[in-house]
């Protein structure tokens, strides 16, 4: 049992699909702002680690409940929602990651 202040607490299983939805958004981002050249190159490497966050979050999701492993997977959770967070503000259109996956899975998009 992990504890806050000397008292005991419970995490919650760590919300994997929201986890991997997030993943998804960094990697809709990914290819959209790859498109905009080398001024996207400090954005770009933000977001491989906030991917790399995201993924050991997953990874140490399988822990067992309660352990420090289970521990480790929140804090990294939430560690790479709150990089994204200040990565991405909310005047920033969506638009242009929906567009480069649409690219990806629409008939013109794929690799012949």
């Amino acid at each position: 049992m992990l504890s806050l202040g000397g008292l005991p607490v419970e995490l919650p299983p760590l919300p994997v699909e929201t986890i991997r939805d997030l993943l998804g958004i960094c990697r809709a981002l990914y290819l959209a702002w790859s498109e905009e050249g080398p001024g996207a190159t400090k954005r770009l490497k933000e977001l491989e680690e906030i991917g790399r966050q995201l993924r050991l979050a997953i990874k140490l999701s399988k822990s067992p409940p309660q352990s420090l492993g289970h521990k480790a997977a929140w804090n990294w959770a939430e560690l790479a929602t709150s990089q994204l967070n200040l990565l991405i503000d909310q005047f920033m259109p969506i638009k242009p990651a929906l567009r480069a996956i649409t690219k990806r899975v629409s008939s013109t998009g794929r690799k012949k």
